[in-house]
């Protein structure tokens, strides 16, 4: 395969944003389908996907039926992107997710497309882009933070508790209308954050005094919900009252 060629390859799939077939780049190439040369277009593009990251550009995606498929990002990459932009509608569960990616990147199986979509999921959580919760046996629900915003009054302040709070019922409750446990409202991860704003808040404020955490570190990230947490990671155990200095006259 030439550099002009593989020039043109990285060029098309650039272009298209999205995965192609063998047989669709190389009309890219060609100008047209090339039957005659078909097999040893495809063999050769593999072999040069297979040499990433040396030929920056043209990835490999896993087979589409007996096609072999190619774009110009990985398709982790891909995946998250649609999830997230997929979110922002509404909530999905992994099933669903996987749909809507599916009809995002077309050229993707659906088994791959689940366990790609489970995983990105997981990585994503992780890295604090979205939540995910396990409401019912068979799949966990994913939820975006573009999702929670949206839920929100515009008329409350954005960062208020009565705005959170409204946001994590809407979420957590089973269907509109039912109630939500009040222990799972209090340890939901938006409530503990609008918690420790307000307590770093006053404390800046000097209307709250805090007792900075000196014990084991690091802390689990399940266990931070018995401190107030600021924005550089510092942890503190107690909050109090300030005194008031009497002065006796």
């Amino acid at each position: 395969m030439t550099l002009e060629e593989i020039q043109t390859i990285g060029v098309a799939l650039l272009r298209a944003q999205k995965p192609m077939t063998a047989s669709q780049l190389q009309a890219a190439v060609d100008g047209r389908a090339n039957t005659a040369r078909a097999k040893r277009f495809a063999s050769e593009l593999k072999k040069l996907a297979v040499a990433e990251p040396a030929i920056p550009g043209i990835r490999a995606w896993p087979k589409y039926g007996a096609s072999q498929v190619y774009c110009s990002r990985p398709l982790r990459a891909c995946v998250e992107e649609a999830l997230l932009r997929a979110l922002e509608r509404e909530p999905l569960t992994i099933p669903k997710g996987a749909k809507a990616v599916r009809k995002a990147l077309r050229l993707v199986g659906e088994k791959r497309c689940s366990a790609e979509v489970r995983a990105a999921g997981r990585d994503l959580a992780a890295s604090k882009q979205l939540l995910v919760f396990a409401a019912t046996r068979q799949s966990p629900i994913f939820v975006s933070w573009a999702w929670l915003k949206a839920q929100a009054p515009s008329q409350l302040p954005s960062h208020s508790l009565e705005t959170t709070l409204l946001g994590v019922v809407r979420r957590l409750q089973p269907g509109a209308g039912n109630y939500v446990r009040v222990d799972r409202l209090r340890n939901a991860p938006e409530v503990r954050a609008a918690l420790d704003r307000a307590a770093i808040q006053l404390a800046d404020k000097r209307e709250l005094v805090l007792a900075r955490y000196d014990g084991p570190r690091p802390v689990p990230d399940e266990e931070k919900w018995e401190y107030v947490e600021d924005d550089r990671g510092e942890l503190f155990i107690g909050v109090a009252l300030p005194r008031i200095e009497r002065v006796d006259e």
